[in-house]
């Protein structure tokens, strides 16, 4: 065979070799370095990827492999993290190849770690804090003037003096997961400890004071206990964006709608004022009547938040967050029981209180004000996922 066959020869099995390569493969390392402003290490060998890290200029990579117009490379992040990317040949310029390394399987994105902290998409957080809230006002009251025969005045004054005791602290649990960039959604459950209704100094009272036609004046005074809860835990959706920093500090903002659950029980007594006419003469008594609240705080309202997450590993790390929960002030009523009921100083007489005049009755107290608004800042762990 002439050289020139053999020539011929040599020249068809090299390029057979090159067809039969696997598209993108080396079988040495190349050495890089960044020539374009705007260089970035993103997780896929694809446009729209997201960024691991960003090259300055005169920075210098090995490659590991090619994958049709993006070179393989591995970075090291801020955590110290060995991070396996992609960056676009426009961004680089091959300046030598290193030793030959034998390859036994093209590495894909999807062995080991994919990206740092950052691009981890779902998060979990539980933690305790200090919740804020003004909840109630501290009296509800009612004034009742009448007279009936022989009596030309009688007055009537009621007081249901009362304060929470608040528990200032409540558990927080939430869940986000980024949509793009550091844009996502969150969902969370704020459950705060219930506040406990009970009497101010002196309780509730009641003062009767009444005058007769020949003049006399009579007064008396009763004392009763009040007690109850009032309990606020929302349930929120919101969106959250969370700043991009790259490093072991994420600080992000939130805001969404809120639905608030809880209830507010109360329960107390108050006097009526009664009068009746017997063997000729005009008597006085009044009657203990039970009052009570029961009434579900259930409604929408809206939060606005902040926080900063501050990571020790690419999965666990340590959450702050404060929020603002803006929800409404309602007004309950005290309710007054249809039945019958005894005098206090003539026990022998009662007295029935029909529908119409319990509702005569609930409205002479004034209402209960809750404001289900509150504050709250608290501490805990975070996991990524």
């Amino acid at each position: 065979m002439s050289d020139t066959a053999w020539k011929q020869l040599g020249i068809g099995l090299v390029l057979m070799i090159a067809m039969l390569l696997p598209a993108g493969l080396y079988a040495q390392k190349v050495k890089l370095t960044v020539v374009q402003e705007g260089a970035v290490v993103q997780v896929k060998p694809e446009t729209g990827s997201e960024t691991i890290q960003q090259m300055p200029l005169g920075a210098t990579l090995e490659a590991e492999r090619k994958v049709g117009e993006w070179y393989e490379v591995v970075v090291t992040s801020r955590l110290g993290v060995s991070l396996t990317g992609y960056i676009h040949e426009r961004f680089i310029r091959v300046i030598q190849a290193a030793e030959p390394e034998i390859r036994t399987e093209p590495k894909t994105p999807s062995q080991g770690y994919a990206g740092p902290a950052r691009e981890k998409k779902g998060d979990f957080a539980i933690g305790l804090g200090y919740v804020s809230a003004s909840l109630m006002n501290d009296a509800s009251s009612y004034t009742v003037n009448w007279s009936d025969g022989l009596l030309t005045s009688v007055s009537e004054r009621g007081e249901i003096m009362h304060k929470l005791e608040k528990k200032p602290y409540g558990l927080g649990l939430s869940f986000s997961y980024l949509i793009t960039g550091g844009l996502g959604v969150q969902f969370r459950l704020d459950y705060n400890a219930s506040a406990q209704l009970e009497p101010m100094e002196g309780g509730s009272t009641y003062r009767m004071d009444w005058s007769w036609e020949d003049g006399r004046s009579f007064d008396l005074t009763d004392a009763w206990n009040v007690d109850g809860e009032i309990s606020v835990y929302p349930i929120s959706a919101n969106l959250i964006y969370k700043l991009q920093s790259g490093g072991m500090f994420v600080p992000y903002f939130s805001g969404g709608v809120s639905y608030f659950m809880g209830n507010a029980k109360a329960s107390s007594t108050r006097g009526v004022g009664v009068t009746w006419v017997a063997d000729g003469s005009q008597f006085l008594d009044y009657i203990n009547v039970p009052l009570s609240i029961d009434e579900s705080l259930s409604h929408l309202g809206f939060n606005l938040g902040a926080g900063l997450d501050v990571l020790f590993s690419p999965g666990f790390g340590v959450n702050v967050d404060a929020a603002y929960f803006i929800g409404k002030s309602s007004e309950l009523i005290w309710q007054h029981p249809v039945g019958t009921y005894p005098g206090t100083y003539f026990p022998e007489n009662s007295w029935s209180l029909d529908q119409d005049q319990v509702e005569l009755l609930n409205g002479q107290v004034s209402s209960l004000e809750v404001n289900t608004s509150f504050f709250k800042i608290q501490a805990g762990i975070k996991v990524l996922f």
